[in-house]
């Protein structure tokens, strides 16, 4: 939900951060509120939750790829 309660996207997966203790949520926005560090609301078993957009992954990779070709 945007901060006026209109409807602007929808979550195609979510859970509970096992780390964190925290809804962790997937799904689309418009282009225009798909930014770093937008709030937005997402309705979570009935209830709003403020949530903030985040880049993906969440967490930096650190594996190791190899050496490069």
């Amino acid at each position: 939900l945007h901060a006026d309660g209109r409807p602007v996207g929808e979550v195609t997966s979510g859970l509970l951060g096992p780390t964190i203790d925290k809804p962790v949520a997937m799904g689309y926005l418009p282009p225009q509120l798909a930014v770093a560090g937008m709030r937005v609301e997402a309705i979570v078993r009935g209830k709003p939750v403020l949530m903030e957009v985040s880049a993906m992954p969440f967490v930096p990779n650190r594996y190791y790829r190899g050496p490069a070709a």
